[in-house]
């Protein structure tokens, strides 16, 4: 007796996000063959239509089911795979394990829009890193977001102000006056940049490397590193005609 499949055949699943803009990494490939000898050469040429600006950092590609093997298609030497961009409909191939692209979900079924966080209302662009084991970069190592915020403070006055490192990374302070700074929530490896406008001094105190360090406020930049329990100072300058 036959049957009759009553499930829909499997979706192509696996997602990849862009770290960069990932128009030249992005391929078509097309066979040809010399009618003479009958030798086919196999030929990866950019997108047309792709730039940075249609195939920039952080787009989700879908895997289209199409893959290229070396040593089976012409002229490949590592291994690609087709994906699909749901905002701009362009096709081709990328080479799945390029330091341009992350795994970005293997569960969502290829037609699903990118999704939105129900928590904060942000797109779903990569998964979390939670490790023990070693991070190793030989490329950039960008921190977006909540920690690249700058934070503006009024310093007018005698004020002793509080900079919650984990709410910003560039911490601009004006005024007249003096103040002191304090600085808490901080983890190893944060970075943090001051800027201080106006006239009086600014004192660290709490949460830096340092008792106390008293400077004249006006028109300098600071920038300091966590070492695990402070912040320590790893430069200072000044100029004239800081923006604002």
């Amino acid at each position: 007796m036959s049957s009759i499949k009553s499930s829909a055949s499997k979706q192509p699943a696996k997602q990849y996000v862009a770290a960069v803009p990932f128009n030249a990494n992005f391929f078509s490939y097309t066979i040809t063959t010399d009618p003479s000898t009958y030798v086919k050469t196999g030929t990866l040429a950019a997108i047309a239509g792709a730039t940075a600006t249609t195939c920039p950092a952080g787009r989700i590609l879908r895997e289209s089911g199409q893959k290229l093997y070396p040593g089976v298609h012409p002229d490949i030497t590592t291994y690609m795979v087709g994906v699909i961009d749901s905002i701009t409909f362009l096709t081709g191939y990328i080479d799945p394990n390029s330091p341009v692209f992350a795994t970005h979900s293997a569960n969502v079924p290829s037609f699903f829009a990118n999704s939105v966080d129900p928590v904060g209302g942000l797109l779903d662009e990569g998964s979390a890193v939670y490790t023990n084991g070693i991070i190793s970069a030989h490329g950039q190592i960008r921190c977006v977001g909540a920690t690249g915020v700058r934070v503006t403070l009024n310093g007018t006055g005698t004020v002793t102000i509080p900079i919650d490192v984990s709410q910003g990374s560039f911490v601009y302070i004006s005024g007249n006056g003096n103040n002191t700074l304090t600085c808490t929530n901080f983890n190893f490896g944060d970075r943090l940049f001051i800027q201080t406008v106006g006239t009086g001094n600014v004192t660290f105190s709490t949460g830096f490397g340092v008792a106390t360090l008293t400077v004249v406020k006006a028109d300098m930049m600071f920038s300091f590193i966590c070492d695990g329990a402070h912040m320590l100072q790893t430069g200072a300058s000044s100029w004239t005609n800081v923006p604002a």
